[in-house]
This record gives structure tokens, C-alpha cells and sequence, in this order.
């Protein structure tokens, strides 16, 4: 275990500096260990180097979203996908954070699943990487860059998003992709992963966005796309976020076949690219499972993002290319600075030219 990852460690729930025993191996490699909490009376087994802050989440929404993300990576996903070399463009082109900018710096991959972006920053020669999760995704994580890239500067944490166990302002960079918009309160997740990186540090995050984009002429488009949520996505996903895979799967099975015959996913398929890609049956139904199977899905505007890192203290905005919506700010330190400030730093992008000119 790193050293430097001691340091950085709490108790997700007081907050209070926690304490190490090792009952198996040595602090080199940690074979079985627990991390205590004087304070709030808890401990937290060390296994295989692995802290294990949230073995069993409390929270019922959370602890199905457990579940079903340790199916999601253990069966639709594999080693050859952690680490495919287009990874590192996606990752540059939507948090628009530069490879050097990584190197000497200590990292947070808030929410790594199988950890193909933790595989991408570990080559940046990071001081030290932490690979986060709550699922099963981060025992494929560690070992495919233990396999690919080794581990010297990367550390591997168990633990839920909504209640990190890391000291704040204790990171040069923090990012999450595609991840905060699956917990109960997404600005809540936010502002939580707001504190962790140090003043002037990075903070990136990517979720799902809300569609259609607004504009003045889609209103109509806008409320049906609403009408969809409420009355078809929502109680679709109440019923099968309570359901086995298996049976999520089941239901799935006749709408696939109706949406690939029209060409058209109205409510299963949202995957981007040609049909061919769409509506491939595996890809078809990992989305399935992670828009459906999941509790929470939740989806955003580009306007509400940027309003989250103005009001926690961030500018120097930039907005990512592709996929909407992916935004990286630095920390100022200063809570809802002014907006013509803030707009004149953030990277020109057409994507947003609506909102700066609204």
C-alpha cells in the first residue's frame, strides 16, 4: 500500500483520521487489514490491498446500483476494453485535461468501474492515482493495469461516491465520468467531489445529457421528450431496477427485436453510432442494464453543469467536445464568481454559444 494514500484516507463518515492494522502480509502488499475509526467506533477491512469502505452499502438505492454495476462490468465488459488505446482520445476530448498536467500530481478517479480511464491516467506518470469504486468493476481494474501497467503509482479504494473516504482539498485532480448522474442527488454527489481537490485543482466530470437540447423552436420536442420520461422511462425503470438481470433481460428481449425491425430506439436503445452498432445485441443490452437496471439515471443541461462548479467555487471552465455533457473546471475558491468572468475563460465551444449568448 502507498503511503501517500494513508494520508489522504478518513472515515467517510465522520470525517476523522482513521487507523491501520495488518493481520496478513506486510505494508508493502497487505494481504488482510483493517482501517479502525476511534471516534464513530467502525472499521474497514484491508483485502488484497484493497480498502473496503462500503463492503455493504446502507442506503437501498445505492446498494441496488452495487449490485447492478458489479453485473454490468463482470458481464458485458472485459480486459481488452480497459485497456483499448481510443480510450485516452475520448478522455481528452470531452474533460479536456492535458496529459502533462497529470504527471507528479495526485489523481481521484471518482467512480473508476473497470478503470479504463484509471489505465489511461496511470500513464501519465502520476505521483499517485487512486482508482475509486463501489463495484465489483475494480477487482477487473486492478487487475488489468496490474497486468498492462503495473501498480507502483496507482492505489485501488472501495467505497461509495455519495460518501467518499478521503480528506478534503487533498487532490491536484479529481474527475468522474459518466458516473455521478447514477446516485440518488446529483448536485449533491457534485458538491460532495467539489472539496476533495486542493485550490487551483482540477475537477472534471461527464453525465448524461438531457435531450433534445434546449432551443427556443423545440418546445414541443422538450415536452414530449419530458412526457417520455415521466410516463415510459421512469416507471420502466422503477419496475426493473427491482427485478433480476435475467428477468430485466426478459422484458427487453421483445422490444429490442421491434426497435432493430424499425430502425428506431424509442425505449430501449440510446447508444450513439450506425444502426449496425445500435442495435449489436450486446451493446444493445448494456445500455439496457445501465439506463434501466440502474436506480438512478438521472439527465442534465449543459447550463445546470456549469451553474454546479460556479456555485462551489470553480472557473476557468472547459467544455468538452464529445459526449455532451463534459465539463473541467479549477478551483478559485470563490462561490458564484461573476458570470462575465467566468464566461470570458471558458474554452469557445459552438455547443454552448446559446447559453453565452442567452
Amino acid at each position: 500500500m502507498q503511503k501517500l494514500l494513508l494520508d489522504l484516507l478518513v472515515c467517510p463518515y465522520c470525517k476523522n483520521k482513521i487507523t491501520m492494522s495488518i493481520s496478513k502480509g506486510s505494508f508493502d502488499s497487505i494481504e488482510e487489514g483493517l482501517f479502525s475509526c476511534k471516534p464513530c467506533n467502525k472499521t474497514y477491512p484491508v483485502v488484497n490491498d484493497i480498502p473496503f469502505f462500503s463492503p455493504t452499502a446502507g442506503h437501498q438505492g445505492i446498494k441496488n446500483q452495487q449490485r447492478t454495476y458489479s453485473v454490468w462490468w463482470e458481464k458485458y465488459h472485459h480486459d481488452d476494453n480497459i485497456t483499448d488505446e481510443h480510450h485516452s482520445d475520448l478522455f481528452y476530448n470531452s474533460l479536456h485535461i492535458p496529459a502533462k498536467d497529470f504527471e507528479n500530481k495526485v489523481v481521484l478517479d471518482a467512480g473508476c468501474g473497470n478503470g479504463r480511464f484509471s489505465f489511461v491516467v496511470s500513464r501519465y506518470k502520476p505521483k499517485l492515482l487512486v482508482a475509486f469504486d463501489i463495484s465489483t468493476g475494480l477487482f477487473q481494474a486492478q487487475k488489468a493495469i496490474q497486468k498492462s501497467a503495473g501498480t507502483s503509482n496507482v492505489a485501488f479504494v472501495q467505497g461509495d461516491i455519495t460518501n467518499p473516504p478521503f480528506r478534503q482539498e487533498s487532490f491536484d485532480i479529481v474527475f468522474s465520468w459518466g458516473v455521478i448522474h447514477h446516485t440518488p442527488d446529483t448536485y449533491k454527489t457534485f458538491s460532495g467531489l467539489s472539496l476533495l481537490p486542493a485550490k487551483n485543482g482540477t475537477l472534471g466530470i461527464y453525465v448524461y445529457e438531457f435531450h433534445p437540447v434546449y432551443n427556443y423552436k423545440n418546445h414541443w420536442l422538450i415536452l414530449a421528450a419530458m412526457m417520455r420520461a415521466r410516463f415510459l422511462v421512469l416507471p420502466l425503470r422503477y419496475i426493473c431496477s427491482r427485478l433480476p438481470v435475467w428477468a430485466v433481460q426478459l422484458i427487453f428481449q421483445p422490444i429490442f427485436y421491434f426497435e432493430k425491425m424499425i430502425g428506431f430506439g424509442f425505449v430501449g436503445c440510446h447508444a450513439n453510432g450506425p444502426r449496425r452498432v445500435k442495435f449489436n445485441k450486446k451493446t444493445y443490452f448494456s445500455v439496457v442494464i445501465d439506463r434501466y437496471k440502474s436506480r438512478y439515471a438521472s439527465e442534465h443541461q449543459l447550463q445546470e453543469v456549469i451553474d454546479w462548479f460556479v456555485k462551489n467555487g470553480y472557473g476557468f471552465l472547459s467544455i468538452g467536445k464529445s459526449p455532451s455533457v463534459s465539463v473541467s473546471g479549477k478551483k478559485t475558491g470563490i462561490p458564484n464568481p461573476v458570470q462575465v468572468s467566468l464566461f470570458q475563460t471558458i474554452e469557445h465551444d459552438s455547443s454552448i454559444d446559446a447559453y453565452l449568448n442567452s
